[in-house]
């Protein structure tokens, strides 16, 4: 048992999972999250062997894999006219690398990281925002000083720890990216069956299987994703932008349109 105190400031996939690899070989950790309660939100995640290897380190690669969706195929495919620049194979991951790959629910896999890490005896502290870091501890936003002898940045975008060695401040890349979880039926089947991605320049178009689990059921649906490169932020809160189906225009020029634009319509409903 080591008598060293570890502070994790931040209650993400990275931070929990931080947390309860250090706490079952002994530290004491207590790990602060400033949501009021823990929980991720998003589509889905993906999740390659090597990193269902980490989660094995903390026992969880089995109950993930079980959560999720381990994928037999992907492919890479023009945006211009369909047709498939790359295929991989993936029916052997376990067999070829030791651990599967897996496609899950980003909410799935955070709460089965937090029940590990409360398994692990990590101390969990919600609405813990911290705005100030100390030789000997930090301070949170409600004024509490909680101590440690080594702390660990793992609070995203605006993290207070990151400041402490680099102070500038996140800029608007130009990439933005637009996740959906649709059911996956109809038209969109296949692309859940045959996962992967339409690329093309400054922009790309990706879908994957997962399964949408709650307390009472088991759906199958498909998680997907646009990216571009865009010159200036767009909000999406009222929906999909009018100018997004026009960055991947109709007819010969991109064959991926009609199911781009049925993703969007079914997101909206």
């Amino acid at each position: 048992m080591s008598h060293k105190k570890i502070l994790i400031v931040g209650g993400g996939i990275g931070g929990i999972t931080a947390a309860t690899a250090l706490a079952n070989v002994g530290f004491s950790v207590t790990l602060m999250e400033a949501a009021a309660a823990f929980g991720e939100v998003g589509a889905g995640v993906t999740l390659s062997p090597n990193a269902v290897k980490g989660l094995a380190h903390i026992g969880l690669s089995e109950q993930v894999a079980a959560a999720g969706v381990e994928p037999e195929r992907q492919r890479v495919q023009s945006w211009e006219d369909g047709r498939t620049l790359v295929e991989m194979s993936r029916a052997d991951c376990r067999e070829r690398y030791g651990a599967p790959y897996v496609y899950i629910h980003r909410a799935d896999l955070h709460a089965l990281l937090v029940d590990a890490a409360r398994t692990a005896g990590v101390d969990l502290i919600t609405s813990a925002r911290v705005v100030d870091v100390r030789e000997d501890g930090v301070l949170t936003s409600s004024g509490d000083f909680i101590s440690g002898d080594i702390i660990v940045g793992a609070d995203g975008l605006k993290s207070k720890i990151r400041e402490l060695f680099d102070p500038s401040k996140p800029s608007f890349t130009g990439h933005v990216a637009w996740r959906a979880l649709v059911p996956a039926n109809g038209r969109l089947r296949e692309l859940a069956e045959w996962p992967g991605i339409h690329i093309g320049p400054e922009r790309m178009v990706r879908g994957g299987s997962v399964c949408l689990n709650s307390d009472w059921q088991r759906i199958s649906g498909l998680s997907a994703g646009c990216f571009l490169k865009m010159p200036m932020w767009v909000s999406c809160r009222e929906g999909v932008p009018q100018p997004f189906p026009a960055m991947f225009p109709p007819g010969n020029i991109c064959p991926c349109h009609d199911t781009i634009l049925l993703l969007a319509q079914t997101a909206e409903s």
